[in-house]
């Protein structure tokens, strides 16, 4: 039977775990709350089948390796910066089936890249259907809030998260 050795970073109780990134500030409860009611409501439709929902995010691919784990403290979390100086970019939209509709560039999202890809998207919708989103700059430009009536004609709405809830989207969810 082996034994666990014990070293001076083990005796320190640090252990060898993933850093994740860490949201800079706390949501506001009340707003909060109300955006998650509606996140409810939403999903009670789409157990009732009446409506599609996707939750959208992004994603980054690179050559570039990164190094997502290191020795911390047993009971806390270490986060490293995030750079920006990624190969590929892809904007998601996923079911909670887990069906995907992804669109690619490889230049950073932006806000046009957005429209352009739920242009393309609500031309496929059949259904009703919610497009579930973080509060990212490309997603909340005064573009994209110029777009919404013309995607609500289509049958497309968006519904933003509360601010700093990641854990929310059920895409980031499943990349952690």
């Amino acid at each position: 039977m082996q034994k666990n050795v014990e070293t001076p970073v083990t005796k320190k109780k640090y252990r060898w775990k993933r850093c994740r990134k860490i949201c800079p500030k706390k949501p506001d409860d009340t707003l909060k709350q109300e955006k998650i009611e509606h996140l409810q409501v939403v999903i009670e439709l789409w157990e009732k089948q009446l409506v599609n929902i996707y939750f959208a995010d992004e994603v980054g691919f690179s050559l570039t390796p990164s190094i997502p784990y290191s020795w911390s403290k047993i009971g806390e979390q270490t986060g490293i910066p995030t750079r920006k100086n990624l190969a590929y970019n892809v904007f998601g939209l996923m079911t909670p089936e887990q069906n995907l509709v992804t669109y690619l560039t490889e230049k950073s999202i932006d806000s046009q890249f957005i429209i352009q890809s739920l242009d393309d998207f609500a031309e496929k919708t059949t259904k009703l259907t919610v497009i579930i989103m973080d509060n990212a700059p490309w997603h909340k430009s005064k573009y994209v809030q110029a777009k919404i009536d013309q995607w609500e004609q289509k049958g497309l709405y968006i519904l933003y998260l509360p601010t700093y809830s990641p854990h929310l989207n059920k895409t980031v969810r499943r990349c952690d």
